[in-house]
């Protein structure tokens, strides 16, 4: 395995952050902690880079300890949600800092930084100042600076917070081809699920400090194990039959019916999103949410007695 995780753990003044995180990453994957607001995910990607030092477990990187290691000789390289960008150098300068502290002649290090520049489309901005580069090209910046050291793990720190949803978007998928042209191992924190889902070979969902759940984008939306990871991710379901067992469903496996067999239920809320208008069902079972697209909706008003057909439920193990 190209990069371990083993039994992880940190604590600040008495509170466990990390608590005991084992994690396989194999070479070229790209993987993201997901989770909310101080559930341990940034501190676990801070680790690997060696900007907190673990209180126990270890970091491998091809099988070398690096858990002691110092952050400027580890083999991986950061770009942090502020970028961290120098104001005071224009582009070129920034992208080749890195292989300039190395002691690499200027002339080498402003080739290999003009190289990084074309891959991530900014060679016609290597002069730019950064105080005049837009929030999605100081991406890219801190990106090219990053990549330009060729390491063996690539960490970001939720480095699309910053942008707006569009540009946030089209930002992902540079990412990405990026990603995927160099065959670079990178772990990626967010708490966006849409980012993790679009972008990831498999999403590693976190919560309290620990790991809930480790699966594909798919298996981790459509086969949640925890009651935890079937709330955060996407919108859906809680329902509870007479036994009191619980199950869980999408509102895109829901159909509404005037009659006809299923769950009846009241309609309670509407929420219209463009295509899709969202209905909000209360049953004996649990409220229902039910996505209908606007081209086979049936104007259904609130307070209108329903039937919820449903396609598919999962149950979950805790």
């Amino acid at each position: 395995m190209f990069l371990q995780l083993e039994r992880l753990t940190k604590s600040y003044n008495e509170r466990t952050v990390v608590d005991e995180v084992t994690l396989d990453i194999e070479a070229g994957e790209l993987v993201c902690l997901l989770g909310p607001s101080g559930c341990g995910k940034t501190t676990t990607l801070r680790m690997i880079g060696g900007f907190v030092t673990p209180d126990s477990g270890r970091i491998l990187v091809e099988g070398s300890d690096m858990s002691r290691v110092p952050a400027n000789v580890r083999p991986t390289s950061t770009v942090f949600q502020s970028y961290a960008l120098f104001p005071h150098m224009n582009a070129i300068k920034n992208v080749a800092y890195g292989l300039r502290t190395r002691r690499m002649s200027r002339k080498e290090a402003e080739d290999r930084a003009r190289e990084m520049l074309a891959m991530v489309g900014l060679e016609a901005s290597a002069g730019a100042s950064v105080s005049t580069m837009s929030g999605g090209e100081q991406q890219r910046l801190a990106l090219a600076r990053s990549l330009v050291v060729n390491p063996k793990v690539l960490l970001l720190d939720e480095p699309l917070s910053n942008l707006d949803a569009k540009l946030r978007e089209r930002m992902r998928r540079e990412i990405r081809m990026i990603q995927s042209e160099l065959g670079i191992t990178t772990v990626h924190v967010t708490h966006d699920q849409e980012e993790a889902l679009g972008i990831a070979d498999r999403v590693v969902v976190m919560n309290e400090g620990r790991i809930e759940q480790v699966g594909t984008p798919r298996e981790v939306y459509e086969r949640p194990t925890t009651r935890f990871v079937a709330g955060f991710i996407g919108r859906g379901s809680f329902l509870t039959d007479h036994s009191g067992t619980e199950s869980f469903v999408r509102p895109e496996h829901v159909t509404l019916a005037a009659s006809g067999d299923g769950t009846v239920g009241t309609v309670s809320h509407i929420q219209f999103s463009g295509p899709v208008v969202t209905y909000f069902v209360d049953t004996a079972h649990g409220s229902i949410q039910c996505d209908v697209p606007l081209e086979i909706d049936a104007a259904y008003q609130i307070g209108d007695p329903v039937v919820c057909q449903l396609r598919i439920r999962a149950k979950l193990a805790s």
